[in-house]
């Protein structure tokens, strides 16, 4: 692995390949509503920002389990390729595995109340089932500490 961390961060769990059935507007799915809660700042930093993904491109992903409570910086730096996701590609992935865990069903997403967190250039995004409901949240990089349990997933290279 890449930096200097020299206590294990993560622990690999999976890889997979996500692939949206249809062109969505990630403005018409990330709409507060039953089952769905999208904050303000995953709002506007996010969704403002992703554009419609073309039906049936193959996002190719790693997960990675959280070994004990990390900062932002000591996830990145434990993640051995380029970690980061584009608005765009974040609101696809995010679009396809919620559609498919809708109710919280088991799957790639944690839905035991631990985070589910994406990396893009300006922000992490935290995903979580809670209370029968998924919640989108979008946290500025770099000042957040995550509690072990959670997921990260990272683009596969």
């Amino acid at each position: 692995m890449k930096g200097t961390i020299t206590i294990e961060v993560l622990k690999s769990v999976d890889s997979l390949h996500v692939k949206p059935e249809e062109r969505e507007l990630p403005s018409k799915f990330f709409k507060n509503r039953d089952g769905l809660y999208v904050s303000t700042s995953a709002q506007e930093r996010i969704v403002s920002k992703a554009e419609p993904v073309e039906a049936n491109k193959d996002y190719q992903l790693e997960t990675f389990d959280l070994v004990r409570a990390s900062s932002d910086e000591d996830i990145e730096a434990s993640l051995e390729h380029q970690n980061v996701f584009s608005e765009t590609d974040v609101a696809a992935i995010l679009t396809s595995l919620i559609a498919v865990q809708a109710k919280g069903e088991g799957g790639p997403l944690n839905t035991k109340g631990d985070w589910n967190l994406f990396y893009t250039p300006s922000c992490v995004v935290r995903v979580c089932w809670f209370g029968g409901e998924w919640d989108v949240s979008a946290w500025e990089r770099g000042g957040s500490d995550w509690l072990a349990g959670g997921r990260v997933f990272s683009p596969r290279i």
